[in-house]
């Protein structure tokens, strides 16, 4: 198993927020918080100090979770985006390498990109919003 590590999920959907909360806790992990939008995300990151935030890329209303990553500390945090469009077309969109899982998430996937998570590189990266 890998190492425990604490982690912010940003979900809109209570059902998706609530199952991967689930294989988290599951796995060993630390669920520090859950947030519904970007805002209330930037607040439970800034107090929990998370080592990764599950970080739902089009989240409704507000700013969007790519807007949000750009104001976390990246080198503190690592950042694991997730779509429900497909990652190939997200990838090419944004023209960036960073990680994304496809939901709906399925857990062997999810247990892989922990163990594997890069930083993501957003800083000055193009964003075609």
């Amino acid at each position: 198993m890998t190492q425990s590590k604490r982690i912010l999920i940003v979900e809109d959907e209570a059902v998706i927020a609530l199952d991967l909360q689930k294989t988290l806790t599951d796995s060993g992990h630390a669920v520090v918080g859950i947030a519904s939008t970007c805002e209330e995300a930037l607040q439970l990151a800034e107090y929990h100090r998370p080592d990764i935030v599950l970080m739902d890329y089009h989240l409704k209303g507000g700013l969007n979770g790519a807007t949000t990553a750009r104001q976390l500390d990246f080198n503190k945090v690592r950042i694991i985006f997730l779509t429900a469009y497909p990652v190939e077309s997200v990838r090419e969109s944004y023209g960036i390498d960073f990680d994304l899982l496809a939901k709906p998430v399925r857990r062997d996937e999810l247990r892989q990109m922990l163990a594997t998570t890069k930083p993501l590189p957003l800083q000055g990266a193009h964003n075609p919003d």
